[in-house]
C-alpha cells in the first residue's frame, strides 16, 4: 500500500511538472503537442494529457491527436476540441492512390487492383506492400514510375504490417480472438447469424 501511494504521488508530480514546463515554454513561443494512436496509449501517458488539456484554452498550445474511431478520450471534452473524422478510401480512391504510388507501366497495371483489394484500400498497407516488392527486387524504378521485370504472382505481407496486426490481435480476449479466427475462415465478408451459429453464441452477445 505504501509503495502504491508513493508511486501515485510521484506520478502526480510528474504530470504537474510537465504541465508547468509546457506553460513556461508557451510563454516563449507557441507549442504544438502531437500524440498519435491514442487507442494504444498507456494509462500514465494519457493521465499526462488529462492533466494538461484543461489548461490550454488560454495559452498558445495546440494538442493534435489521432485515434481509431472506437477510442473515447474523456479529457478531450475538457478542452476546446474539434474533431476531424477521416473516412476510409473507397475502392476507386484506393486504386487512384495506389496508381500514384506505383505508376501506370503495363507491367505493374495488373497489380494495382490486386494490391488494393488485398490491403482493403488502406493507404499504409498499400504503401508497405509496394515497398516490400521494391526491397526484394520484384519492382524497380522510382515512386510513381515502377516497373516489374518479371510477373508478380504472390504478394508479400510486410513484416511491420504483420507485427502491427499481431499486436492488435494480441490485445483481444480469448473469446474475441476465437470469433476472429472463425470469421477469417468464413472469409473477408460474412453475416452475423452465420458466425453466431458456427460459434454457438447468442447473436446479440456476439454483436457486442
Amino acid at each position: 500500500a505504501l509503495a502504491e501511494t508513493l508511486f501515485m504521488r510521484a506520478s502526480r508530480r510528474i504530470r504537474d511538472s510537465f504541465a508547468v514546463l509546457l506553460s513556461l515554454l508557451a510563454r516563449q513561443s507557441p507549442i504544438l503537442l502531437v500524440a498519435e494512436d491514442l487507442h494504444w496509449i498507456d494509462r500514465e501517458s494519457e493521465a499526462v494529457l488529462e492533466r494538461v488539456a484543461p489548461g490550454i484554452a488560454h495559452q498558445p498550445i495546440l494538442i493534435v491527436t489521432t485515434a481509431r474511431s472506437y477510442h473515447q478520450a474523456g479529457w478531450i471534452g475538457a478542452a476546446s476540441a474539434s474533431e476531424v473524422r477521416l473516412e476510409g478510401l473507397s475502392p476507386q480512391q484506393g486504386i487512384e492512390f495506389l496508381r500514384s504510388v506505383i505508376g501506370g507501366a503495363p507491367s505493374v497495371a495488373p497489380l494495382i487492383p490486386v494490391i488494393a483489394a488485398q490491403t482493403g484500400h488502406v493507404p499504409l498497407f498499400m504503401e508497405e506492400v509496394v515497398r516490400s516488392l521494391v526491397q526484394d527486387g520484384r519492382l524497380s524504378g522510382e515512386p510513381g514510375l515502377y516497373v516489374a521485370p518479371q510477373p508478380i504472382v504472390e504478394l508479400p505481407v510486410p513484416p511491420n504490417v504483420a507485427s502491427m496486426i499481431a499486436a492488435r490481435v494480441g490485445q483481444l480476449t480469448d473469446t474475441q480472438r476465437w470469433a476472429l479466427q472463425v470469421a477469417a475462415v468464413i472469409g473477408a465478408e460474412f453475416d452475423l447469424p452465420r458466425l453466431a451459429r458456427l460459434l454457438g453464441r447468442d447473436e446479440t452477445d456476439l454483436r457486442r
